[in-house]
């Protein structure tokens, strides 16, 4: 049994691949506070219910000979955008605020737990439920 075809393991990675990419982002900006006319970045939001909604419906090829390469799926990156006016810029042009910036890392943080208790808590009762076949 291949957990990475598990509809909900592969939307829980993806989950966490994008808060690690945040996290990622948002290091950053927190490194370039002082680097004058530096904009402050995130990552886009991912609707992650409409990425599993639109995976389930569609077509997947199928491998019909043993010699054939297996189907693979495109690996989508997280978009990375600009703050582009960001409420607070500091006389060199810097537009970081650090309260904001450790806001958004601790409810990075706060989610990545969530999302590695979620994934072991499913793991867990996958594993119980081949202990009791």
């Amino acid at each position: 049994m291949d957990l990475a075809r598990q509809p909900m393991f592969r939307m829980l990675q993806d989950r966490m691949g994008y808060l690690s990419e945040r996290q990622k982002v948002l290091a950053q900006n927190i490194a370039n506070a002082d680097t004058p006319n530096y904009r402050p970045s995130d990552v886009k939001p991912v609707n992650f219910s409409e990425v599993y909604r639109m995976q389930q419906q569609q077509v997947r090829p199928a491998m019909t000979q043993a010699g054939h390469l297996p189907p693979s799926t495109p690996v989508a990156k997280f978009a990375v955008e600009k703050d582009r006016r960001p409420f607070e810029t500091a006389p060199d042009g810097n537009g970081v605020v650090l309260e904001d910036q450790m806001l958004r890392l601790a409810e990075t943080q706060g989610d990545f737990g969530t999302t590695s208790t979620l994934y072991r808590k499913y793991l867990d009762m996958m594993r119980m439920a081949i202990a009791t076949r």
